[in-house]
């Protein structure tokens, strides 16, 4: 079980590192749960990449051939999770998790 939260943990830690303001914590911080495969983004309104929100529910009406988001999920975002397992998972408009592949 720890090397699933030392995974977790330093999972986290890159995200935050290489998206600076998207304040990524565990899925613990959401609802309190213990599964290891939750990330929620916390700074889901208020992060930018590029300039470009990191999430966007309605980006099917402004960006419907997917230059910037992926179903919502900045393109960036989406691929550095897709390449270490992991997938974005809007919960509602204004909230974004990633699941990891088990």
């Amino acid at each position: 079980m720890s090397k699933n939260i030392n995974y977790l943990d330093f999972f986290i830690d890159e995200l935050n590192k290489n998206f600076p303001g998207i304040n990524a914590v565990s899925g613990e911080y959401w609802d309190g749960s213990d599964d290891q495969r939750v990330i929620w983004f916390k700074g889901t309104e208020s992060a930018s990449i590029d300039g470009q929100s990191l999430f966007n529910p309605y980006s099917y009406d402004c960006d419907p051939q997917e230059k910037i988001w992926v179903m919502g999920t900045h393109k960036k975002l989406c691929n550095f999770l897709k390449r270490h397992g992991w997938y974005p998972e809007p919960y509602d408009n204004g909230t974004l998790f990633a699941i990891r592949n088990v």
